[in-house]
């Protein structure tokens, strides 16, 4: 391609992907012919094809008369060219040497308006098979041996048909057909608004194929199911497994209501281990299926396990997945969903010996931008704002702003987001040393990152000997102090705002959904890439930094001190800047609205598509950033700050939002009724209480009015998921409401929220905490119960987190796990979460395969689809959760497995595992007293009391009467010595000492 056209092309790669169709799915009806299209005629469906715009340009669609009939409202883009708007189909691929008939139908309201068209790659970047305007038909292009097009065709006011021969000199995968008509300036398109145009007929027919279809090898796939989700069971269940100790519950559902059913637990012997009825639970609104409980918590014998229902009318499906039973049912997740991080990386390249599943070869890569340099900005730009590379752009001050982790979409990296995610991992990091698990993050025992790096301008970071997740979570913490506004280079913001934290890095441009630049590294100047942008310095990331350098500083204590010192320092400095501002951040609520206008530091609202961006609300994080301070240094300058916090967002006091309260409210928008959860980006007040709770500086009384409010809001999320009233599927999360301000009268939406996986794995954070802080099961049972929502007890009986379980989510949005859309591209690596199920469907692809906010239920808004943005993607700090809580498990729950060895497969890889098992039969028992192990509880009793502490004293005193083989019947035994461990080193008389001091409520 010529170096002006390269260019040229390139800019069709700002186009926003925004698909949209109609509802009803079925398969092709041609029977004669092989073809390549999956939807020609626009009888029933619309999908695969849909229409893309680049705001501002917008066009309406609809489908009827057997037709594709296209508005458009606003005629020109972000780019000013024809490709602004676009109708199109991916997901095709070619054979080389076959003969292909392309042909489609096509007229105008207006004569004479302009069409241009194309088969070839997704990102516009090679046209193989071309539409010109001066033979009015399709031929060969200038990336397949032919030639551009002579100009664009004309439309007429009929119908007319243009076709040609397509015959590829190469297989051609992850191809795209697009037909783009938007107003341009110099490439064609002359579009006015109120033009419409129809499409008909499309038609790419494999013409070598059809001699000998019984042997075809082109066509549209069958399994491409275009991102809807259909269980492949009606039992739901955590598909990974559940521990031998743990509470054990799953849902099946009807689409009528039934009187309760048989159920048995089969093994993988075809062997009966367990039978009992299912209790109803009436119909459930956010599943929209009618439910019974399954408990099979009496099943205790480690083994792999199906569930079967006595469901005569629905006998096929019946029968759940293999699930295990084990105290290794998330073996290698932890891993595994560590490694999203290191794939995260930017100003590395992505080694394949430190990629830990998936294609290894084809995810590794190089890293598009190892010297991320940028241009500060005086204010925030919405997105689509720019109108050419360089045009609006401030270039006067640009920074090496190397390192971080990207956002999974758009390459840009955002401090919230990352911080959030940050926070996380540390403080995961800080429960193991807590429970004396910490040896677990020794080097490449848990996780595989490189042992040292050397980012852009920087110094090199030596990994060895230091706990790898603290190594890569001061990945992110190095970016972040590279965005700490210096002075010296910041002519725009360096006199007033020193030391505080710029809030992201980004494109200039929109960057669509799958795109990798990866071939045009190091491309001449003349092309260059889309320059990067960062952000104004604001409330949200300073506070961020802020935290997250203090939290960091007191773990990196005894083992660096150097960037302990570092990362106070940081922290200390930036609190005096920012507390300067005080009387502009720490406002009554009243005078929020509009905030983002009357001071640029409060981070505006710029586009539905990026949920990283609004955040108008600071005094939660200036109070984390307090407690985080409070946390490392007992400093009582910060204490005093925090103490007195009060958010000005309700003044309900059982919403605790308030200092050392743990919130199960959050607001969502100025007309909603908040968020039942305790932290999120944008919400920090959880977070800043649960470091308080785990430091030594906090006081006995303080300590003590945490736990109670720990376990208030963990008895609230328990209440619920447990009272199958509010749903079957055991989940700690309500429906929320909130208003479409985008329509007259507005709109009410009542249902899940953006990224509703995070809010559960949240809400179970908080409830292993309160576990932590009292020893009841309860709380752990319901933490664990949360993640069976995660692994497929749910509506759409999936697992939302990849390579995990039989049936799970394969396409997280990303820009470079694009297979779904480019087979040279690989597919996710295992161990990534999606965000899950929302209600609004903000994003026109889900709309577009049936999915309706008013008639589709909320657990059943979403679509494994890399275009479905709004439900499917897998955010930094969204992934941290799943983390947290995986490995506080594994922490915790797992305890010594027993008797004999057989072979069971995991659900993490199709590898088998050497489990040890004893299998018994159980039958007709419905209900389980059982516990799991109860913290402290040494005589297994229930409880914790004195009499757990003189049984520990009594092992260690008289082994052979009390120990664990000892004579008297009232001995010790392997699962009460595993509960009285409370320091994870063994049985000792510090665990006697333990168990007294929480009795006496001092820990």
């Amino acid at each position: 391609m010529h170096k002006k056209l390269k260019k040229i092309m390139a800019g069709a790669m700002s186009l926003a992907t925004l698909a949209a169709s109609t509802t009803v799915i079925s398969p092709m009806a041609a029977e004669t012919t092989v073809q390549v299209l999956g939807e020609s005629t626009f009888e029933e469906k619309s999908l695969p094809w849909h229409v893309t715009e680049a705001p501002p340009a917008k066009q309406e669609f609809e489908v009827n008369d057997g037709a594709f009939h296209i508005t458009v409202r606003v005629p020109q883009g972000a780019d000013k060219e024809k490709w602004d708007l676009q109708f199109r189909h991916r997901g095709l691929s070619f054979k080389k040497g076959h003969e292909y008939k392309v042909s489609f139908k096509a007229k105008s309201k207006r004569e004479g308006m302009e069409l241009s068209s194309f088969i070839g790659t997704i990102t516009d970047s090679d046209e193989y098979f071309v539409l010109d305007g001066n033979t009015n038909d399709m031929h060969m292009g200038p990336h397949m041996d032919g030639s551009w097009p002579a100009t664009a065709v004309k439309l007429q006011t009929e119908w007319q048909t243009y076709e040609g021969i397509f015959t590829p000199t190469e297989d051609l995968d992850g191809c795209q057909w697009t037909f783009q008509y938007a107003r341009g300036t110099k490439y064609q398109g002359n579009a006015i608004e109120g033009d419409e145009l129809w499409f008909d007929d499309m038609s790419i027919e494999c013409l070598t194929c059809a001699e000998d279809p019984a042997n075809a090898t082109c066509g549209w796939p069958e399994s491409n199911n275009i991102g809807i989700i259909k269980a492949k069971n009606n039992v739901r269940l955590n598909q990974m497994g559940y521990y031998p100790n743990s509470d054990k519950k799953a849902t099946y559902v009807t689409t009528k209501d039934k009187k309760a059913m048989d159920f048995k637990v089969v093994d993988k012997d075809g062997k009966t281990v367990y039978t009992g009825k299912t209790v109803p639970a009436d119909y459930d609104e956010m599943a929209g299926e009618y439910c019974h409980i399954i408990d099979f918590s009496k099943v205790k014998t480690e083994g792999t396990y199906t569930i079967a229902v006595d469901d005569k009318d629905n006998e096929s499906m019946s029968t759940s997945h293999e699930f295990t039973i084990g105290n290794d049912v998330y073996k290698g997740l932890l891993r595994n969903a560590l490694n999203y991080y290191y794939q995260k990386r930017s100003g590395a390249d992505t080694e394949e010996k430190y990629i830990t599943s998936g294609e290894k070869n084809k995810l590794a890569h190089m890293d598009w931008s190892n010297e991320d340099l940028a241009y500060v900005q005086k204010f925030t730009h919405k997105n689509y704002s720019l109108s050419s590379y360089y045009g609006n752009i401030d270039t006067n001050i640009k920074l090496n702003v190397s390192g971080g982790w990207y956002d999974p979409e758009t390459y840009s990296k955002t401090v919230a987001t990352g911080g959030t995610a940050v926070w996380l991992l540390q403080n995961m990091y800080e429960s193991s040393k807590k429970n004396g698990k910490d040896g677990k993050w020794a080097d490449g025992k848990t996780m595989t990152i490189p042992d040292k790096y050397k980012l852009s301008g920087g110094n090199e970071v030596n990994c060895t000997a230091t706990p790898d997740v603290l190594d890569e979570a001061r990945y992110e913490l190095e970016f972040m102090f590279r965005m700490i506004v210096d002075p010296e280079k910041d002519t725009i913001f360096g006199e007033d705002y020193a030391d505080f934290v710029y809030d992201q890095v980004r494109e200039s441009r929109y960057v669509p959904i799958a795109y990798t630049p990866l071939d045009y590294i190091n491309e001449n100047e003349e092309y260059g890439k889309s320059p990067r942008i960062i952000n104004p310095p604001s409330y949200r990331a300073t506070f961020n930094m802020i935290a997250c350098a203090a939290q960091a500083a007191r773990l990196w204590k005894g083992i660096d001190d150097d960037f302990a010192d570092e990362c106070l320092e940081h922290a200390k400095k930036s609190w005096a800047a920012i507390l300067k501002y005080k009387e502009k951040f720490n406002i009554d609520n009243d005078k929020y609205y509009y905030r983002d206008e009357s001071d640029p530091l409060f981070t505006p609202f710029v586009s539905y598509s990026d949920p990283n961006s609004y955040n108008d609300i600071v005094q939660d994080e200036a109070y984390w950033a307090a407690c985080e301070l409070f946390a490392t240094t007992g400093d009582e300058a910060y204490y005093n700050y925090l103490k007195d916090f009060k958010s000005t967002i309700t003044s309900d006091e059982t919403k605790q939002c308030c200092a050392f309260g743990v919130p199960n409210y959050l607001p969502l928008g100025y007309d909603s009724e908040g968020v039942f959860s305790s932290f999120d980006r944008n919400n920090k007040i959880g977070c800043g209480t649960i470091s308080l709770y785990l430091s030594d500086k906090t006081s006995a009384a303080d300590k003590a009015k945490i736990k109670e409010n720990l376990q208030a809001t963990a008895d609230m999320y328990l209440d619920f998921e447990n009272d199958t009233k509010n749903g079957a599927m055991g989940v700690p999360y309500k429906k929320v409401q909130w208003l479409d301000y985008y329509t007259y009268p507005n709109e009410i939406f009542a249902g899940y929220d953006q990224g509703s996986n995070s809010r559960i794995t949240n809400n179970a954070i908080i409830m292993a905490y309160a576990y932590d802080a009292t020893g009841d099961s309860k709380y752990l049972n319901g933490a664990m119960q949360a993640i069976d929502y995660i692994f497929g007890r749910n509506a759409m009986g999936l697992s939302y987190v990849t390579g995990c379980g039989s049936y799970h989510t394969k396409n997280p949005v990303d820009q470079y796990w694009g297979y779904e859309l480019d087979k040279t591209l690989p597919q996710a690596p295992d161990g990534v979460m999606a965000g899950g199920p929302y209600t609004w469907l903000a994003d026109d692809y889900v709309k577009g395969i049936g999915l309706n906010p008013d008639k589709t239920p909320p657990q059943k808004c979403y679509a494994d689809s890399i275009e479905a943005w709004s439900v499917n993607s897998a955010d930094l700090d969204w992934q941290a959760g799943l983390i947290w809580n995986i490995s506080f498990f594994e922490d915790i729950a797992a305890k010594t497995p027993e008797v004999t060895t057989t072979t069971t497969t995991t659900g993490i890889s199709s590898t088998t595992t050497t489990t040890t098992t004893t299998v018994t039969s159980t039958s007709s028992v419905t209900t389980s007293n059982t516990k799991l192990g109860y913290k402290g509880d040494a005589n297994c009793d229930g409880e914790m009391d004195m009499g757990d502490v003189v049984l520990v004293m009594q092992a260690l005193a008289n082994p052979n009467k009390y120990g664990e083989k000892g004579t008297d019947e009232h001995h010790i035994t392997a699962e009460g010595a595993a509960n009285a461990d409370l320091n994870g080193d063994g049985l000792t008389v510090g665990d006697a000492q333990a168990i007294q001091k929480l009795l006496l409520g001092l820990s």
